[in-house]
């Protein structure tokens, strides 16, 4: 009986053992493996990509305590010339834009300096035939939109780029207008929640408000309605995709433009669509002060002038004909329906032209011409 009990057990043991050693030679199973294998790795990932980004904002902030631009210059460009895709990257993208920056505002031998001492790439700069030099383009800030979109910085970039791509340098605010009006628009489609947008919008609100009523309708009348049809229909759209306060505004600075270039049945369009609001006494006032008639150059070419006479609402006293007259000269007569054609000739120059409405033998408007072709 007891050799029968050790039988037993040892049997046992065997079979124990045998079980231990088959579980131990079979492979892990292919879920237990992937899990294994995706872990770990991606854990060490994880580590080695914060060090780095730790590794980058370290070697960024050294590069911003070097004195000498080129110095600071060649540095960034040095990491850059890596090719590294890291996130942090952007920065070192945004930090070498910005500089170039701070470079344009040095004395010009300084700027020469850098420039010519760097040998720097050809594709960094611009060249501008009216101060017959180059100047750095907005390259970095390019790059860093294209190479890193989903970056925090990219808003900040594109914004920065706007100075750079939108036209050379000007000496009035209708340039400024022309250059930066559409690219700012623009960008406040794109970056919808930048911390940048304020700052855009008073920038776009700027341009607008300080344009000289003056120079604008000279430009308007000379260049004809080609010339500010798109930025107008620009600003138009942007504003009715917007809501709340910020769409009356964008009307309402719309409205102001169309007076300014006395396009008075555009104001009162606009003005129209800004009533029902927290405001609508203010902007009744202005649509019921706007006059009787409006004059609109259609076309001025080669000495013949076409204008266009609109009537805006019914006046008290009704208008019965209209007429041109130059340098004190009636040179057209027409109803109040009819368009306008004057044709100059080319041996004399008139000083002075207006349309006068007439009510009868009465004259009861008058309406100054800015531009005589």
């Amino acid at each position: 009986m007891k050799f029968l009990t050790i039988g037993l057990f040892a049997i046992i043991f065997l079979q124990t053992n045998a079980c231990q050693r088959e579980t131990q030679m079979q492979p892990p199973s292919p879920a237990a493996s992937k899990t294994e294998s995706f872990k770990i790795p991606a854990s060490d990932e994880l580590q080695r990509a914060d060090l780095k980004a730790r590794e980058l904002r370290a070697e960024l902030k050294r590069i911003k305590t070097l004195k000498d631009p080129l110095e600071k210059i060649k540095a960034l460009n040095n990491r850059i010339a890596l090719g590294e895709k890291n996130s942090e990257m952007a920065l070192f993208y945004l930090e070498m834009g910005r500089e170039w920056q701070e470079i344009s505002n040095l004395p010009q031998s300084d700027q020469h300096r850098i420039k010519e001492t760097g040998n720097f790439p050809s594709d960094w700069f611009k060249y501008n035939d009216y101060a017959a030099e180059s100047f750095y383009n907005g390259y970095h800030f390019k790059k860093l939109t294209d190479s890193f979109p989903n970056s925090e910085w990219t808003d900040d970039a594109a914004y920065e780029l706007i100075l750079y791509n939108s036209g050379a340098e000007g000496e009035s605010e209708l340039d400024g207008l022309r250059w930066f009006g559409s690219p700012i628009i623009q960008f406040l489609k794109t970056y919808k929640d930048s911390n940048l947008r304020q700052k855009a919008l008073d920038h776009l609100m700027g341009l607008y408000r300080g344009i000289n009523r003056f120079d604008l309708a000279m430009s308007y009348e000379y260049f004809g309605p080609q010339s500010w049809g798109p930025q107008l229909d620009e600003l138009e759209s942007f504003a009715n995709s917007q809501e709340g306060e910020l769409k009356n505004e964008l009307l309402a600075e719309l409205a102001d433009w169309w007076i300014k270039m006395r396009r008075f049945s555009k104001a009162k369009a606009t003005l129209q669509n800004l009533m029902g609001g927290s405001s609508e006494e203010k902007f009744k006032k202005k649509l019921h002060s706007l006059p009787a008639f409006e004059v609109y150059l259609k076309r001025a070419r080669f000495g013949l002038m076409e204008w266009e006479v609109i009537s805006l609402k019914e006046s008290p006293v009704k208008i019965t004909s209209f007429d041109l007259l130059c340098d004190h000269k009636k040179l057209v007569s027409l109803g109040p329906n009819e368009t306008m054609y004057a044709r100059m000739t080319s041996d004399y120059k008139y000083q002075q032209c207006w349309v006068e409405a007439s009510s009868g033998n009465s004259r009861v408007a008058s309406f100054k011409l800015y531009y005589v072709p």
